[in-house]
């Protein structure tokens, strides 16, 4: 059995033939359902949309590092519409002393 990294290389490593041979594959199957009316064309091309889902899933995943994360945090932050909304929610939770606790609903009605 490979070591895990050996597998993360290939995935990393056959993406791209693999989304190349996806849409053309996707391109000439639906063309000939098209044409020739072949309704069982959809499986065999929906099974091979899950696979590579999840082959994309997998290599996306592997892309995430936390400067990622925090690229990716700055960038939502900066499009936001209301930035100063944001940091007052920012401020609020950074503040409150129980902000890993939670909270009895039941705790305000007496």
């Amino acid at each position: 059995m490979a070591p895990k990294n050996d597998i993360f290389d290939l995935a990393r490593l056959y993406y791209r033939p693999h989304a190349w041979s996806y849409g053309i594959a996707m391109l000439l199957g639906s063309l000939l359902a098209l044409v020739t009316a072949a309704l069982w064309l959809f499986w065999p091309l929906m099974v091979w949309t899950l696979l590579f889902l999840a082959h994309f899933l997998l290599v996306k995943s592997l892309n995430v590092d936390s400067d990622w994360v925090a690229a990716r945090t700055q960038k939502t932050a900066m499009k936001a519409f209301d930035i100063s909304h944001i940091e007052t929610i920012r401020e609020g939770y950074e503040k409150s002393p129980t902000r890993f606790e939670s909270k009895d609903p039941d705790e305000d009605k007496s």
